[in-house]
């Protein structure tokens, strides 16, 4: 699948990954609200993240982290659903 479906599935909550990933990684939407972001206040949460949630990498075990996609992610056509 193409990355702009790949966006609507995260939204739909679903988990998406790249298939040249191996099963190794994959990416989730997580939401902003009770998080440390509720110490922020509406300046700094708009500088940093979307009130709508951000983009995490999660790596088989370990904890998630902020992605940004790079240009060959956005372009790529080998999305897949991930399979939990």
């Amino acid at each position: 699948m193409t990355f702009g479906t790949a966006i609507e599935k995260l939204r739909a909550g679903e988990r998406v990954a790249r298939f040249i990933w191996n099963d190794e990684k994959y990416v989730q939407l997580k939401s902003p609200m009770g998080t440390w972001m509720d110490t922020m206040n509406d300046y700094e949460c708009e500088a940093f993240l979307s009130p709508y949630g951000w983009l995490a990498i999660v790596k088989k075990g370990k904890e998630p982290f902020p992605w940004i996609p790079t240009c060959s992610d956005i372009f790529a056509h080998d999305w897949v659903e991930y399979a939990t």
